[in-house]
């Protein structure tokens, strides 16, 4: 999926400096198609990320309730149609389909090789928040954020806050000579 998505990049960006953001599997191939993508990877914005096997959809299930709570809690509105890692048809069948790609020996080794400005971020009740936690002290250049009130399905439950991170990258990114091309107003 990584050499599927540089593909893309080179395809479409050619020379031109990138921001790569993924979240949870989807994490896992940025960070990949960050290190593809060597020079033309400015930055990278992980939400979710996690370490081994992906968590079951009964642990982003019971995440995702946590979440809600917090939020009712906090009087912080809904986002329409919040749907998480619960759209896996079982988890059998999720866990059969991710293991080659998240079975990693390396683990935190594939992470060590992203070179760039990077943010490290999870749901308060995401089941990946420690192993997110591990992978941003394990890169040179990486913030760890907890986004309050949200479980595995951060982008989709704090869309604004998600956004904000993205723009707080983008703004690090456009201060770099290196990386000047890029600018906050490129987030859509």
């Amino acid at each position: 999926m990584a050499l599927d998505l540089e593909a893309v990049r080179a395809a479409v960006a050619g020379d031109t400096p990138v921001l790569l953001v993924g979240a949870a599997f989807g994490a896992r191939i940025a960070m990949r198609a960050t290190v593809m993508a060597g020079p033309r990877a400015v930055g990278l914005v992980v939400f979710g990320a996690g370490l081994g096997a992906p968590p079951s959809a009964a642990e982003c299930g019971a995440a995702a309730v946590i979440a809600r709570r917090e939020r009712r809690r906090l009087s912080i509105p809904e986002a329409p149609a919040v749907r998480g890692c619960d759209v896996h048809l079982d988890d059998a069948s999720a866990r059969r389909s991710a293991r080659a790609a998240w079975s990693d020996p390396a683990g935190l080794a594939l992470w060590r090789r992203v070179r760039v400005p990077t943010i490290v971020a999870a749901g308060a009740h995401d089941p990946n928040v420690e192993s997110s936690r591990r992978i941003a002290a394990a890169l040179p250049d990486a913030t760890f954020e907890i986004m309050a009130a949200s479980g595995h399905a951060v982008v989709l439950e704090r869309p604004a806050e998600a956004r904000a991170l993205v723009e707080r990258m983008l703004a690090v990114v456009a201060h770099d000579d290196r990386r000047s091309t890029l600018s906050p107003s490129a987030v859509p």
